[in-house]
């Protein structure tokens, strides 16, 4: 099942190690808020991302990424930041949300 999730990202040597559903934004950052902060960072990086992957579900009901689907996109010598904000949402049959519109607040 393809799905948009929010993912915490932990790299070692630029390499992929670990990657974990998160349930929000806030909870991804805090999550790299806290391993920033208990571990030595060299040679390691830690991203929040939002994006689209194959997951499954687990006899629990926790899901599992199978895939990341980057749509694209080159990750070399770029950087993702995860932001908070409003947006007038469509709730699909499926049960998924699509962003309509991002509300820009001045």
């Amino acid at each position: 099942m393809i799905e948009t999730v929010i993912i915490l990202l932990f790299f070692i040597n630029d390499k992929l190690l670990e990657h974990r559903i998160q349930d929000s934004i806030s909870e991804c950052l805090k999550h790299k808020r806290l391993l920033t902060r208990n571990m030595s960072m060299q040679n390691k990086s830690i991203q929040c991302i939002e994006t689209e992957a194959e997951i499954e579900i687990n006899v629990d009901g926790s899901k599992t990424v199978k895939r990341l689907i980057t749509r694209n996109m080159s990750m070399q010598n770029k950087s993702i930041q995860c932001i908070e904000t409003e947006a007038e949402i469509e709730i699909n049959v499926d049960g998924s949300k699509t962003i309509k519109k991002l509300i820009m607040k001045k």
